[in-house]
């Protein structure tokens, strides 16, 4: 929530649309982190805004455009994949308690787990793949498509 900014202008646009609460993120990156609530009031500040701070857990298969680092793993889509269940079977090991050090990530990671996980997958391929990668560790993805429509797999 420290990078969160409210767009007045934006507010009133999605007003006029029949929207009065949003949910939001930071659009970058495989792990994009928690979606918080926000509620579009032009005449509060952000302690009255957010709703709620961690309401859903956001992925996808596109590295980070904001950092510097470079990884094997997300350079390319397969990468992506592997990176994710990398990630997941690093999470189940921890939870696990397999090591005495502490993860913060992995921590955050378990923490959020029963988030809403949406996955923007931006394509019918990306979709199935996103998909595939979810079933391998029973996770339901709520998958955004192109940016026009929401899929929901059960």
């Amino acid at each position: 929530m420290a990078s969160f900014k409210y767009d007045a202008k934006s507010a009133s646009e999605l007003h006029k649309l029949g929207f009065g609460v949003v949910n939001t993120h930071m659009p970058d990156g495989v792990v994009r982190g928690t979606g918080a609530l926000i509620a579009l009031n032009n005449n509060a500040d952000n302690a009255m805004r957010v709703v709620d701070g961690e309401t859903t857990q956001h992925l996808s298969f596109r590295k980070s455009v904001r950092s510097r680092q470079s990884s094997v793993h997300s350079s390319s889509i397969m990468g992506s994949m592997a990176l994710l269940r990398q990630m997941y079977n690093d999470a189940k090991w921890y939870e696990a308690g397999h090591i005495d050090t502490k993860d913060l990530s992995l921590e955050a990671l378990n923490k959020n787990k029963n988030l809403l996980q949406i996955f923007e997958a931006g394509s019918r391929a990306n979709l199935m793949r996103a998909d595939k990668v979810g079933d391998a560790f029973n996770i339901q993805y709520t998958i955004v498509g192109g940016g026009r429509y929401v899929i929901r797999t059960y």
